[in-house]
């Protein structure tokens, strides 16, 4: 998902406009990105993912994001004289199929249950939209975290799992709602504005330092040196801007660090003392020291770096006058010399994944805090398919139906995905069917406007042959709108039948006439119809229309 949205930059911007990578190398990274996605997205995979995480408001709408992803490349298309490259189209619309094919496969058998697990998917939604509602009043108004998370409506679904550590000896436990503002920024991490955190965090208030120590409480750094812990803790936040805050910040890690640097080596057998720092304050100390010497080995503007005996120097007698064990010092610089402590600007997992996050995650799995399982699809399928089509039908429709007008002989996937997903709607009756019949039939009436046949007959005859196969074995449940599209096709077509066969010739005028597709679609008057069933001599049988507007084959 970053790489796409990397790639879809330069493809969507105008000739010159100084991006990172061309248009010929957006495309490669696409082709590339598709033929993965097409290749992984299997039926059984699509409803894993669905499941699991679209469905889930705890973690991120995969498909949805890929969809979403793929309509922008669609909507923002560059004009004709610089079009989406033909190769882009066709295997983003193989990945749209995809996820459309998987949801048509499975059963379209009403149960009884399928109501209530529509609800359920629909009520997930409404979950997330309350997360991200809230998010966007914690980056409004940083300050009032506790004030939005009190007002938001994630205090009716919340329930916080007990902390992955139980308090240690002179440490309170952590008041309720700091406890579900820890697990908030631990668990939906991939949604937490950094900046808006850290701010947060950094205030002078006695609530942001008892939240930031119930959050600290929940990372496992006791056996590791303060640097390692540092990294780990950096990718789930991000230190404030101002001085002042950081110093905050460090204070209360450094007390968290020592109280938990002690519990590890006493439950070690290390000593009574519990290691080498002496006190919080050293630990504090020593992490004001690993910032600044991150940033004299990263900073690319200083010419002169400070080496390892100016280090240890600088750090003389500061573990309440004694001196950290030089190894110590001599492990921390050189871990941060070679790779610097960097930090994320979201949570979002597309910012990527280190190895120091992916051990924080799991280490918060292990401990029952996070849900890391992967749900299986068991029953009320019809649920599912109704839910998916509510929340993502029209994306997927108006990017297909973009697809296939960009691509005259109908030979990208669009169409095949197009009809799929008008089937679905069909057997669930959902109203994007109608809206999805129109445009095949869109497509489809070229064929009365193009003389010689060529692409675009073709894809007019594709689309006619993919209406008329989803009638034949759906008519029962096709709307009378849909049926008016196909009574305007079948007369269109009579017509044509008798223009050819009449004798004697009719005149120019009379012909054009006749070949002009003018009839509305809306249904016709009772004179018209009778009219036309007379003129017509084809060999298939007229709809019917009944006089209550309704239509039967």
């Amino acid at each position: 998902l970053r790489n796409m949205a990397k790639a879809a930059g330069p493809l969507q911007a105008a000739e010159g406009a100084g991006l990172p990578m061309s248009a010929e190398e957006a495309a490669e990274q696409l082709i590339v990105l598709f033929e993965g996605l097409a290749d992984l997205l299997q039926p059984d995979t699509v409803h894993t993912i669905w499941l699991s995480f679209d469905t889930d408001w705890r973690r991120p709408a995969l498909l949805e994001q890929i969809i979403l992803n793929i309509a922008d490349l669609f909507r923002d298309a560059p004009s004709n004289e610089r079009q989406l490259p033909a190769l882009v189209v066709h295997l983003s619309t193989a990945v749209l199929t995809r996820i459309v094919a998987a949801f048509d496969a499975l059963e379209a058998v009403p149960s009884d249950g399928d109501a209530k697990e529509l609800e359920r998917v629909r009520r997930q939604r409404r979950r997330r939209e309350a997360v991200i509602e809230f998010m966007a009043k914690l980056e409004e108004s940083p300050k009032k975290a506790r004030a939005a998370l009190d007002k938001s409506m994630m205090s009716e679904f919340l329930q916080v799992p007990p902390p992955p550590f139980e308090a240690t000896d002179g440490q309170s436990e952590p008041e309720e709602w700091a406890q579900s503002l820890t697990w908030i920024f631990r668990c939906l991490n991939h949604l937490v504005p950094y900046p808006a955190m850290g701010e947060f965090f950094g205030q002078p208030k006695d609530e942001s330092k008892h939240a930031f120590a119930a959050f600290l409480n929940t990372f496992d750094m006791g056996g590791l040196d303060l640097d390692e812990a540092m990294r780990k803790f950096l990718q789930a936040f991000r230190l404030p801007g101002e001085a002042q805050q950081i110093d905050r910040v460090l204070e209360t890690f450094g007390e968290t660090y020592y109280r938990k640097h002690v519990d590890h080596c006493r439950a070690a057998g290390i000593g009574e003392t519990g290691g080498y720092l002496r006190s919080a304050a050293a630990a504090y100390t020593l992490a004001f020291s690993i910032i600044m010497l991150n940033v004299d080995q990263h900073n690319p503007k200083l010419k002169r770096r400070m080496n390892l005996n100016e280090f240890i120097f600088n750090n003389r007698g500061i573990n309440d006058g004694e001196n950290i064990p030089e190894e110590v010092l001599t492990r921390i610089f050189n871990n941060i010399r070679r790779r610097e402590i960097l930090t994320p600007s979201s949570g979002s997992l597309s910012e990527g994944m280190t190895m120091a996050r992916w051990e924080d995650l799991m280490h918060l799995v292990r401990k029952g805090y996070r849900d890391n399982g992967l749900a299986v699809l068991r029953g009320c399928p019809c649920g599912h398919v109704q839910g998916f089509l509510d929340r993502m039908g029209t994306r997927v429709r108006t990017a297909l139906e973009s697809a296939l007008a960009s691509d005259p002989s109908a030979q990208t996937h669009a169409l095949q995905g197009l009809e799929q997903l008008w089937h679905i709607t069909l057997q669930h009756k959902f109203s994007e069917a109608d809206s999805l019949a129109e445009g095949l039939f869109f497509f489809g009436t070229e064929v009365f406007h193009h003389a010689q046949y060529g692409p675009v007959q073709h894809r007019a005859a594709s689309c006619l042959r993919a209406l008329f196969r989803n009638a034949a074995g759906s008519v029962a449940n096709m709307s009378p709108r849909q049926l008016h599209m196909m009574v305007y096709l079948t007369v269109q077509f009579a017509l044509y039948g008798l223009v050819d066969r009449a004798l004697p010739p009719p005149s120019q005028s009379v012909a054009r006439l006749l070949r002009t597709p003018s009839l509305l679609v809306d249904p016709p008057t009772g004179a018209v119809y009778n009219f036309l069933r007379k003129l017509s001599t084809a060999p298939f049988k007229m709809l019917a229309l009944s006089e209550e507007g309704g239509a039967v084959l």
